[in-house]
């Protein structure tokens, strides 16, 4: 059975490429394109894991997900532009994702994340 995911990324054809990897996975995938209707969505439903865009056009995803941290313990990968290893420099941190991905990515390593993330929550 698949996952309910939350994709938040401002590039709606990154958002649509995102989605259908993860729905072709068999996940259940909700959309949305900024910060505001991140925490509307999050605040109504109830993921498994958050796919999330760093930079968005009404705040970071670092503010999203330290926000989100706040009140659920759902795992988040990050995606951005920005260069992997600064990326990788949140992940671990008290209110960071639990993963980051640099565009462009293969939507290979894209599922491949979302599995481990995801089968870290089933134990």
């Amino acid at each position: 059975m698949g996952a309910r995911v939350l994709v938040v990324e401002d590039d709606r054809a990154m958002a649509h490429l995102v989605t259908r990897a993860l729905e072709r996975e068999g996940h259940t995938v909700t959309t949305v394109y900024c910060a505001a209707d991140a925490g509307d969505a999050l605040a109504a439903g109830d993921f498994d894991l958050l796919v999330l865009d760093l930079f968005l056009p009404d705040g970071d995803g670092l503010a999203v997900c330290s926000q989100l941290r706040e009140v659920h313990d759902v795992p988040v990968l990050m995606i951005s532009s920005l260069d992997a290893e600064l990326g990788e420099s949140v992940v671990g941190t008290p209110f960071g994702p639990n993963a980051f991905l640099a565009k462009p990515f293969r939507f290979d390593e894209l599922v491949a994340h979302a599995r481990q993330l995801l089968a870290g929550q089933e134990g």
